[in-house]
């Protein structure tokens, strides 16, 4: 608690504090004074975590306000509201708790009063829908509806100019991550639709349909757009593949030529020992008896892992759904404004800022993506086209506004307040003293 009253202690810092004191206190050679203590300083330090995370926010919201002229204005003119050129609104409170992964740190370590509070909702639905409430009334669901069918039409017109006010408002529209979302499901829903209908009624064989065309075009910009997924990743850094041991049961025939009754043969390891005319006939019983008992007890010890899995899963749903969707930002965070079936359509680009990278690369001219001032340090055709290559930047600008939160926040947070021993005690030491005063009136 002293660390973090001098005010110079980080989010991170804070959430893995809290796992410490929740590991310490779950121990069983704590005394429950101490249990009660180590709990009260974890919501304090979780207190604190929000705080500071308000703190920042309130901050964000203040220096968009301070905006006097329109968004789109804003966008390319006013240097106090845009830092950097034709850079967007930097919300580093969302940057915190997305980019640095610290909304995955209190997912991993189970910090629901961090994950609950209204701020850190707000601060994840301005992520998400472009506003921090959404009320999904008809008109909001149409307004979305709308957006996704002329996008055919308006995506074009972006690889051109996404600079001008009309095209500049779509492109908004566009790359939030649930327009992104919105579009990638109606898409796969379109093609199981025409591929359904294909296979009812209109399926030939002699010759390739309007159907047919469709859907070859649709898997083939599914296949670039999986192989723009690769690629990212081993630009990124982050193209790991977990290879599993597959083990499974012998299948080779325990008669030859597959095993063998040669001792010299099978005592070398060459070929496994054929079993004897006894062993073979008395194996399908044992088998049989072995699946007799094994159904029995195997199922109900199933029936017990189910039942025990599920009330894990239960109490811990919220955790498995907030990670769903964090690591949903995530990745449609990182996508491009071009869906799934649009991807043909932007090959050439994509192509473009492959080669980009490849010519960066040999030529030590990559930008760096830790302590950079300003976002946008790739070019525009490789934010636009491959993928948005500002979600790796660390500023220092967020850096500087997590620190600035947190001396605001310091002092704002009573360890006191949290300890309910402490309070008792306070309530008892008062009647005390109010029984001591009746009685020395009585006198």
């Amino acid at each position: 608690m002293q660390l973090i009253e001098t005010g110079n202690i980080r989010i991170h810092y804070i959430i893995i504090g809290c796992v410490i004191l929740e590991d310490e206190a779950n121990d069983w050679k704590t005394t429950p004074l101490v249990k009660e203590r180590l709990q009260c300083v974890k919501k304090a330090l979780t207190a604190t975590a929000v705080r500071i995370t308000s703190c920042i926010y309130e901050a964000d919201k203040e220096a968009k306000s301070n905006c006097s002229i329109d968004d789109g204005t804003c966008y390319k003119k006013a240097r106090k509201c845009v830092k950097g050129k034709n850079s967007e609104y930097i919300n580093h409170a969302g940057r915190l708790l997305l980019n640095h992964g610290y909304m995955r740190d209190a997912i991993d370590t189970g910090n629901m009063e961090y994950l609950e509070n209204d701020t850190i909702k707000n601060i994840l639905n301005k992520m998400w829908f472009g506003s921090t409430e959404v009320n999904w009334t008809w008109q909001t669901m149409i307004c979305f509806t709308n957006l996704v069918a002329v996008h055919i039409i308006v995506l074009p017109l972006l690889m051109f100019n996404m600079e001008k006010l009309p095209l500049l408002w779509f492109y908004r529209k566009y790359n939030l991550p649930f327009m992104k979302v919105y579009m990638h499901m109606l898409g796969f829903l379109v093609l199981f639709l025409l591929y359904a209908y294909m296979l009812l009624f209109d399926y030939r064989e002699d010759v390739i349909t309007y159907t047919d065309g469709f859907i070859i075009t649709w898997m083939t910009s599914f296949f670039v757009d999986e192989a723009k997924q690769v690629t990212v990743a081993i630009i990124r850094g982050k193209f790991v593949i977990d290879w599993w041991d597959i083990l499974g049961l012998d299948v080779d025939c325990l008669i030859p030529p597959y095993c063998t009754f040669n001792r010299t043969i099978y005592q070398d390891g060459a070929l496994q020992r054929c079993p004897t005319k006894l062993g073979l006939y008395i194996s399908p019983y044992l088998k049989a008896l072995y699946g007799l008992i094994a159904v029995v007890l195997l199922l109900n010890l199933l029936i017990a892992m189910y039942s025990h899995t599920f009330n894990e899963v239960q109490q811990k749903s919220d955790i498995y759904w907030r990670k769903q969707q964090n690591c949903f930002l995530e990745e449609y965070s990182i996508k491009t404004v071009f869906p799934v079936h649009l991807q043909l359509l932007a090959l050439p680009g994509i192509i473009l800022a492959v080669m980009w990278f490849g010519y960066s690369y040999f030529n030590d001219k990559i930008p760096n993506t830790s302590d950079v001032d300003d976002l946008n340090k790739h070019p525009m055709f490789v934010r636009v086209f491959l993928y948005n290559t500002n979600y790796d930047l660390r500023l220092t600008k967020t850096d500087d506004a997590e620190k600035n939160g947190a001396k605001h926040a310091n002092g704002k947070v009573e360890l006191a307040e949290f300890d309910s021993i402490k309070r008792q005690l306070d309530r008892d030491d008062r009647r005390n003293q109010e029984v001591c005063g009746t009685n020395f009136l009585k006198y």
